[in-house]
């Protein structure tokens, strides 16, 4: 799979983020659409990424669905039942993806620290903040990490209370892809692919690179649990997942709605 970056509005901010981009991402820039499975493109003063379907995927902190969602939350509302009393914590987003979430609980008043291992995404998403002109004084911070392999690092980092937050509802995704939110997290699966052959590419490996599943469910249940028991930094654990999922998780409660779930413990 291969990718391009499109610059097709030539003004001399857009070709110099561009230029930074594509060298940082090692990605060739182009004045055109390419016929590549996948595009960097400009649009509508944000950087994101067409898919083969003519899709547009970015990520603004003004997003007016986000803005939406922010307005409409309510003591009843799923996500705030499982932030709880707990609005003054730190919200530790260890799968930033979209930022959707990470957004919201910024918009209610929450510092976020948002870990987000796709280089690609994580660079859309960083430009964008700052094309934005996104106060990084805000408490609003995303780092280039994984969240699991690079744990101790970020333990390291987050020296206060906090919410710990992981939403691996892209491990689902696949099952479902009629609605635009899941085709979104089918996407970040691709990109994670993606991910894996570049990094096979650039480390000069002569064996078949191996594109494993994303970690399962039960796996993040067991990390979030181990950080929750062994940090006392972390005072709640959230995990979101889809309705669908039947199966209980013993010790967390449970907010159920029509397509998500939330997990506290």
């Amino acid at each position: 799979m291969k990718y391009f970056l499109a610059v097709l509005k030539q003004d001399e901010n857009t070709i110099r983020i561009s230029k930074e981009l594509s060298e940082s991402l090692k990605i060739p820039l182009v004045d055109s659409i390419h016929n590549s499975k996948y595009c960097l493109k400009f649009k509508d003063g944000l950087l994101g990424i067409v898919s083969e379907e003519h899709k547009f995927f970015s990520f603004s902190y003004f997003d007016p669905k986000i803005e939406r969602r922010f307005r409409s939350l309510s003591s009843k509302d799923l996500f705030v039942k499982a932030l709880g009393k707990n609005k003054g914590l730190c919200f530790l987003d260890g799968t930033f993806g979209w930022g959707m979430d990470a957004t919201v609980a910024h918009k209610l008043g929450m510092s976020v620290r948002g870990f987000e291992k796709n280089s690609i995404l994580f660079e859309i998403i960083q430009k964008n903040l700052k094309m934005e002109k996104f106060d990084r004084k805000e408490n609003f911070y995303l780092s280039h990490l994984d969240t699991i392999k690079d744990w101790k690092c970020i333990e390291a980092k987050v020296q206060e209370p906090f919410i710990l937050y992981l939403d691996p509802m892209f491990v689902e995704s696949a099952k479902s892809k009629a609605s635009l939110s899941n085709k979104k997290l089918e996407f970040l699966k691709q990109l994670f692919n993606h991910q894996v052959l570049e990094n096979h590419k650039s480390e000069n490996k002569n064996s078949k690179p191996t594109i494993d599943e994303p970690m399962s469910w039960e796996d993040w249940v067991l990390f979030g649990m181990k950080v929750r028991r062994s940090n006392s930094y972390c005072k709640r654990l959230i995990l979101k997942r889809s309705a669908k999922s039947r199966q209980p998780v013993k010790e967390m409660h449970s907010y159920m709605g029509k397509t998500v779930e939330y997990l506290v413990l």
